[in-house]
Parts: structure tokens; sequence; C-alpha cells
């Protein structure tokens, strides 16, 4: 069931602690835009307020959800319908703009994120097509209620976990951008071929074992998991090197030999590579932290 919530909107600081995570919240908020009343709402400031006529750019990501109503969307290259929801993602520096009908008004909550992080991922596929659907009976906008009502606290603590909730919210809309849930059979590839891969089985055995050339079980993977499979095995395999080292019950040589590095020099040599130290190094500076 999705709460009542009323209307405010937040601009947040940038705090000490936002450089750790390479993203933050920069603004948040919820509006109902009663049927005839005028749009958008007034007292924002000058570089988010913005008229139909003019519309606006932004200087970071906002992600915006109709909960119910509908309206319209232009931006750079496009125009689409709105409903209850449709979300949609704003692109740095992307003209736009939107309103809702004056015969329905609507429901918008929406966030802003900026950062590090943001700057890599921006604007991706959003920039052409910014919007997706998710049903109005999906947990999806209970979680957005559920954000709210931490942005709502307005203490410190509070930020950082509405800042988390936002980037969760936001890995949701990109899912939904995605065309159709993944079929069976590629949920049972992937999860084969990760089992394999993560058992040290090298990559041509893997695609010989499942009846494929190594290019098609390399496009493939990469298709279903994001990554090369070898890539895919790589970041895995440091990251429980780095879990091993954090748990200090082993040696450096025995948690080679547990990751399937045929020598510690060869661990040590691939650690460096992604984390800038040896695993001694890497295992020294845990101790002393």
């Amino acid at each position: 069931m999705y709460k009542s919530i009323n209307d405010y909107f937040d601009y947040y600081p940038t705090l000490p602690e936002d450089a750790i995570w390479g993203f933050r919240l920069s603004a948040s908020g919820h509006t109902s835009i009663r049927a005839g009343a005028p749009y958008p709402p007034p007292r924002h400031p000058a570089d988010h307020a913005f008229t139909w006529e003019r519309g606006r750019r932004l200087s970071a990501m906002q992600v915006v959800g109709i909960h119910s109503g509908a309206g319209l969307l232009e931006w750079e290259g496009g125009h689409q319908r709105l409903g209850a929801g449709d979300c949609f993602v704003l692109c740095p520096g992307v003209w736009h703009r939107y309103r809702p009908d004056p015969e329905t008004g609507w429901t918008e909550d929406w966030f802003e994120l900026r950062g590090r992080v943001m700057d890599v991922l921006m604007p991706g596929p959003f920039a052409a097509r910014p919007v997706a659907h998710i049903p109005v009976d999906r947990p999806f906008w209970q979680r957005f209620a559920d954000f709210h009502a931490i942005c709502r606290q307005r203490s410190r603590a509070s930020h950082g976990i509405a800042a988390g909730h936002a980037r969760a919210l936001w890995a949701e809309v990109c899912a939904a951008m995605n065309p159709g849930e993944p079929d069976a059979d590629e949920v049972d590839f992937y999860s084969a071929a990760r089992e394999a891969l993560l058992a040290g089985q090298p990559v041509a055995d893997i695609a010989a074992s499942m009846g494929m050339s190594y290019p098609q079980f390399h496009r493939r993977f990469k298709a279903v998991a994001g990554l090369p499979p070898k890539e895919y095995h790589a970041q895995v395999r440091h990251a429980r090197a780095e879990a091993l080292l954090l748990e200090d019950r082993l040696s450096i040589k025995e948690i080679a030999a547990q990751l399937g590095f045929h020598a510690p020099a060869h661990f040590s040599v691939e650690f460096k590579k992604r984390s800038g130290c040896s695993p001694s190094a890497y295992h020294m500076n845990l101790n002393s932290s």
C-alpha cells in the first residue's frame, strides 16, 4: 500500500562523508498537483525552476516518478505521454520540460543524485530513452514513500540512509528500462557458467562443455552478466581475496591456493594490479587501521 505523503521538497548540502561513496543525494520532493493548478510549483531555486515555454537543463541527474495522473514529457530528440507508473530520468545538460495534464493533474515523486559515480554513468541510454514503466501496485512505489519518510527526518544520519535508498530506486528504474524479463534458458546458462568460472574452469573448456565456440560463449555471457567471462571471474576472485585477507585466518600462500592461483607470486601480481598494493601490504594496512 502506497502511504499518503505530505508535499515537500528539500535541497541538501555536500557533507564530508559524501566523497567516500562517490555519489550524494542533493534534492528530493513529493508534490500532488491538483487538476488545473499552475505548474511547476513556485519556490524552487533558480537553477531548478523552469517554465513550459523555455524548459531547462539541470547540472545533476534527476529521477521523477508519476504515481497518479497523466501528462507530457519532452526532451532533446523526443517526447512521450506519461501516465501512472511512469518514471523518467533527466540527464545533466539535456534540455527537457514536463507538465501534468490540466484535466487530471498528477502526483510526482523525485530525487536528484550527484557525484563521480553518476558522472560515469550519465548519460548512458537515458538521453535517447528516458522513460520506464513500473506499475503502481509494485513494491517500488512503497519504497519511494519510505524514502520520503527518511528524507523528512532531516538528520545527518538519515541523509546518508536516504542517499542509499535513492541509489537503489534509481537502479530499479534502470532495470525497468531493460526490455523484458530474463529468459529461463538465460538464467540457467548464467548460473551454470558462473559456477564453472568460480570453480576455476578455463573459459574454453566451459564453452566446449556447453556446445559453444569460445566467441559464442563470450558474447552470450557478456550479454547476461554485463562483463566478459574472464573479467567477471577476476573481479569476483579479487573480492574474495580481499574478504579472506580481512578475515585474517589464512596465510597469503593459503589464500592463493584457495582461489586457484598456481603460485603465491602470481596471486600477488594479480592482486596488486587491482588494489595498487601487494596482498601483504593490503593486510598490513587493514591491521594498522
